[in-house]
């Protein structure tokens, strides 16, 4: 992410970043790089043809000359037409009209899809964590054909029996039988990774709860 004069606080440290990034910055970030203390211009770096200083992914750190750098700059042809060229693109993209629209709806529907499918997997351990029931039992497989509940791991049978009357998650667990899905994620490893999500938002709710009350007083 490309850092301008008026930016260069100590919030551009990721040590003092916030625990909770947006998609949206996480998207800025993931697109425009990691930070650089320098001055340069993003559709220009994107769609630019000359390397100019600031047009350039190198940026320019030259601030004794900064004003005569950017007064040059944008009033060349170079950044108008990069700058067109980004306005097109973005209003392309929010009203799904570019060459991969198409790519980015199946993109968002994924995104969508598997949401749906932590939420769920999240209420069952919700719902075994806080009635102090084991997750693991003696048939850990999730393509195993026994759906007894006394062989069955409690996180995997809770799973097979919302599945009957689910469609997401009955679409998932067939494509984990068909193996048309490389990874899952409902397996012991993931299990203990949400268990520890749950746990430790928990634990920030009770000790922000108790900070609140201390100097409410």
């Amino acid at each position: 992410m490309t850092v301008g004069m008026e930016n260069l606080n100590p919030q551009n440290d990721p040590g003092l970043w916030p625990i909770k990034i947006t998609d949206v910055d996480r998207t800025d970030i993931v697109l425009k790089g990691p930070i650089r203390v320098k001055v340069d211009l993003f559709p220009c770096r994107i769609f630019g043809l000359e390397n100019t200083k600031i047009g350039s992914s190198e940026g320019a750190c030259d601030w004794k000359h900064l004003g005569d750098y950017l007064k040059s700059h944008e009033s060349s042809r170079q950044h108008k037409d990069c700058m067109l060229k980004w306005i097109n693109l973005e209003n392309g993209l929010k009203s799904c009209s570019t060459i991969d629209s198409l790519a980015q709806s199946q993109f968002e529907q994924e995104r969508q899809r598997w949401g749906d499918i932590l939420e769920r997997l999240l209420a069952i351990v919700n719902f075994l964590a806080s009635h102090n029931l084991a997750f693991r039992g003696h048939r850990e497989k999730l393509t195993s054909d026994s759906d007894s509940r006394e062989t069955s791991a409690n996180f995997i049978y809770l799973v097979k029996l919302i599945a009957r009357l689910d469609p997401v998650l009955r679409l998932y667990l067939k494509q984990v039988k068909d193996k048309t899905i490389s990874d899952h994620c409902i397996g012991k490893n993931i299990q203990n990774e949400l268990i520890q999500l749950m746990a430790s938002h928990v634990k920030t709710q009770i000790v922000q709860k108790t900070i609140n009350n201390k100097y409410s007083k």
